[in-house]
């Protein structure tokens, strides 16, 4: 897995921050939470999940 990304932009401390910071910031933690959780998206559902879904249809069927 990658490092996730830490580094902040420069930033003189001044009351306004630099123009495109909140871009810059929203890119940053969008890369991180795909770094985090991009592994575990991409993992198959277990057998067993499927399973209890697949109960869950068809007692929400019979219900109709």
């Amino acid at each position: 897995m990658e490092t996730l990304v830490s580094k902040k932009p420069p930033h003189d401390g001044g009351a306004k921050p630099p123009k495109g910071t909140a871009a810059t910031h929203k890119a940053l933690i969008t890369r991180n939470l795909r770094l985090a959780y991009g592994e575990v998206a991409s993992e198959s559902v277990p057998d067993r999940f499927l399973d209890l879904l697949g109960q869950l249809d068809q007692a929400e069927g019979k219900k109709q």
